[in-house]
Formats: C-alpha cells, structure tokens, sequence
C-alpha cells in the first residue's frame, strides 16, 4: 500500500465513515433518497455554522486592520526588514492573527469533500458494504446500467454507486448473498433521481433550473455581504457579475451529466447556504463586528499601558519572532562597515593650554564649538 492509498483510506475514516453513520442511521427509518439528503444537509450545515461564524469574524479584523496595513506598506515600501518588524510589531499591538481567516476555511474543505464522497457512494457510507461486496455487485449489476442508463457509464464511473443502488431495487432477485437487504428509494415528487436530467419538457429539467438559481442567489447574497472586503480589489466590479450569473450557467450544465441526486444535492445545499448568509447579515454583519473588533483592540490597547494584558499563545510565539527581527536587524547593523573617521577626530587630541588666568582661549573655544556641531551634524546623518 503506497503513500496515498493510506491517506485516502485514513480520510475516509476520519471524515466520510463518521458522515456516513449519520446517513446509514436515517436510511435505517427513511430509505428514500431525497429526504435522506434534505436531513443531512440540515445537520453538516449546522455544524458548520461556527465555522462560517469564525470566518465572518476574521474578515472583519481584516477589514479593520487593512488600513493600518497600506499605512506601514506604503510608509517602508523600499524597507521589506523594517516592513515586517512594523507588521509584526503592529499584530502584537492589536492582537490580530493573519492566519485566523484561513483555519475555518480549511477545516471546511476537507469535510465539503466527504460530503460529496457520501453522496457519490452510497453503497459504501449509507449501507456501509465492503468494497468487495461492492465489487460483486457491480459485476452482476453492469449489463443492467448500461442498458438502462447508457452504454457509455464504465465501472470506474464516480457515480458508479448510485446507478448500482438503483439497479439493485429492480434486481434483488440476483443480489441473494446480500440477505434481506434495503433498497434506497430515488422517487421524490414524481421525480426518479437517478436519472440525468435534460433540458426537456420533463420533471426532471427542473433540477438544472433550481441550481442554476439557487447558486446565483446565493453567490449574489454573499457577494454583497462580503462587499466591502472586495473593494479597491483588482477585478472587483468583474467579479461582481462572473461570480453571481455566470458560473452558476456551469453547474447547471454539469447537472445534466450526472444523476439529478447530485444536482439536488447541490439545490438543497445552495438553499441552506442563502439561509447562512441571511443569518450571517443579520446577526454578524460586518459593521457590526468591525465596532465590536475595534472596542476589544482599544481594551487591549489600554491593557497594554497598564501593564494587565495576559497574552494568548499565539501573541508570544508573536512577542519572540519580533524580538528575534529585532536582534537580527542590530546584528545586520553591527556588521556594516563604520563610517570613515573625520581627520579632527582620529588625530589626538592636543593638550589645552591655558592663559594665565587659567582660561580657555577664544581660538580653543571657537575650535571646541566647530567639533561639537560636526559631531552633531554626523549624528544626525546617521539616523537618517
């Protein structure tokens, strides 16, 4: 077993098995379809709400922290050592993680996957069969696809599993190894979702429409939330029509080449998502939490004067790197070739001679005055 045939299988048990218990425990009660993927749907969605909740959240620190940011950008932009000790210097000061934003979307992705690997398979994660069980299905089940659903499905076909379980509530007569075993049920209001749908005078165009809308309203909805991230961006105002109404054309197309289960999967996952992006606007808009983001880095700000503030984990792995910025900066200084010395200052000093009332003379004086303001001039032109 190579590399990545263990990752799948280790994916497979950490995300899509555990997902698939959730499916094979309402098939036990609900064996259709559809209702099957509308309660599963409920349920992922819910659980990822805190998810989409944090990501709100981390797009509202950037949002209030991306005019600080240009300031420092624009202030050292021929400096990139002395931009990053400004940069590190300025998260520590506000309290703001960079990667926040991106943990809740990573941790979606993965478990976006194994949602649509349960969906694919249902034979493996709904009924959980062994893939050699599966394997033996298929090879009785194959003759009857390809007749009914086109000769040009091949075993190695990603919606293999969904003709198959199709197949096997018409021919439960050859599938005797598999006992008294539950077939799913694909009808859904007239509709039998295990067929493709096309762009026809049937029930089943209706699948293409409805993702086509339900994925431009919701990419619409989240695209005016997320509105004020977007502007000054470069192809702002182009993504403002491609995201929302064109794309959207693309999974209606891709609808029509797969069991219209998927495309209604797809339907009732846009629905959930235009109800997120609702709650998200009216509870955790972006306003809202810029205010609340702004009053939390002031009482940081003041706890930092007073000498309270307690820091997290993340702000004293911060602390260090800015520290060690710090002591590499004065080592790269420290390791310049010093500035040549004036002729006046690497002569030695003459011996003062004084008058006879034990005084300085005018020339000394006016000698002593000259050295004093080269010596601050120098000064001066190293700081810049």
């Amino acid at each position: 077993m190579n590399i990545f045939s263990a990752l799948i299988n280790a994916f497979n048990a950490i995300i899509c098995y555990p997902l698939g218990a959730i499916l094979k425990l309402f098939f036990t009660f609900i064996p259709n379809y559809a209702v099957l993927l509308i309660l599963f749907t409920i349920l992922t969605r819910i659980a990822l709400f805190p998810l989409a909740v944090k990501q709100q959240k981390s797009s509202a620190e950037m949002l209030r922290m991306r005019p600080k940011m240009e300031r420092l950008q624009k202030k050292y932009a021929k400096d990139r050592q002395k931009l990053q000790e400004e940069m590190s210097k300025l998260y520590q000061e506000e309290g703001y993680n960079p990667l926040a934003g991106c943990l809740p979307a990573l941790v979606q992705i993965p478990i976006l996957y194994g949602l649509y690997n349960v969906v694919y398979n249902p034979l493996t994660y709904i009924m959980w069969y062994p893939q050699s069980v599966v394997d033996k299905m298929k090879g009785i089940l194959m003759p009857f696809i390809t007749k009914d659903f086109g000769s040009n499905i091949h075993s190695t076909d990603p919606k293999i599993q969904i003709y198959m379980a199709k197949e096997m509530g018409r021919h439960m007569d050859k599938l005797g190894f598999l006992g008294n075993a539950k077939s799913i049920d694909f009808n859904f209001l007239g509709i039998d979702l295990s067929e493709n749908p096309k762009f026809a005078l049937t029930a089943l165009v209706a699948i293409p429409i409805l993702c086509y809308i339900t994925q431009a309203l919701s990419s619409w909805l989240s695209f005016k939330m997320t509105s004020k991230m977007q502007e000054g961006q470069p192809g702002s105002s182009m993504n403002k029509f491609i995201f929302p109404f064109v794309l959207p054309i693309w999974s209606a197309w891709l609808s029509t080449l797969m069991p219209a289960a998927v495309g209604f999967y797809w339907v009732i996952t846009n629905l959930f998502i235009i109800i997120q992006v609702l709650i998200l606007q009216k509870f955790y808009s972006l306003d809202k939490l810029v205010k609340q983001s702004e009053i939390r880095a002031e009482q940081r700000r003041q706890a930092i004067a007073n000498g309270t503030l307690k820091l997290t984990r993340w702000q004293k792995m911060a602390q260090k790197a800015l520290e060690m910025q710090k002591m590499q900066a004065a080592e790269t200084n420290n390791s310049k070739p010093q500035p040549a010395q004036k002729k006046d200052e690497e002569q030695p000093k003459q011996q003062v001679k004084l008058n006879s009332k034990g005084q300085k003379s005018r020339s000394q004086i006016k000698e002593e005055q000259r050295r004093r303001l080269a010596k601050s001039r120098q000064m001066r032109e190293e700081q810049k």
